[in-house]
């Protein structure tokens, strides 16, 4: 019985281990279509309606600008601008190191990512008009992500700082 409670155990944290990864959006090549035209292009403020992240504590201020961040690759994924402000609370002294975003090939929705390098908030947004929603996913580079919050956004006018 004692083999049997542990075989069980451990599959269970394989499971955990093997079927928790977020999978790769659908992403356009960077001259698949005019970025500058999508609705999701330029500043939000995001908050997590359902659930919790040290990655979107409080109301987060983005901007979703067209820069690419590698005009070579493959695919076309653009900064991401975040408040200073935003930046110190959201994990303390790691710095946030990736903030990116692409719209999905096809239809209305946004892939949004910002993290440190070993983990982050994945979020998949839809955008209609003057608002975004959608689910998010908490990840890491150790393949063990888990469900993040649920992630509503509306339009703000752009600061220039």
């Amino acid at each position: 019985m004692t083999l049997r409670l542990c075989l069980h155990a451990l599959g269970l944290l394989g499971g955990l281990a093997l079927g928790c990864t977020v999978p790769e959006p659908p992403l356009p090549a960077p001259g698949e279509r005019r970025m500058a035209e999508h609705p999701a292009v330029g500043c939000w403020e995001l908050i997590a309606v359902r659930g919790r992240s040290a990655y979107l504590p409080g109301t987060v201020r983005v901007r979703l600008d067209t820069t690419l961040v590698r005009p070579d690759a493959k695919r076309a994924l653009m900064h991401v601008q975040l408040d200073t402000g935003t930046i110190i609370r959201m994990i303390g002294d790691r710095p946030i190191f990736i903030a990116q975003w692409a719209p999905f090939r096809k239809g209305d929705r946004i892939y949004l990512f910002w993290g440190d390098g070993l983990s982050g908030l994945d979020m998949r947004l839809r955008v209609n008009e003057d608002r975004m929603q959608g689910p998010s996913a908490q990840t890491t580079d150790f393949g063990i992500d888990h469900d993040g919050p649920e992630i509503v956004g509306r339009r703000v006018p752009c600061v220039q700082t």
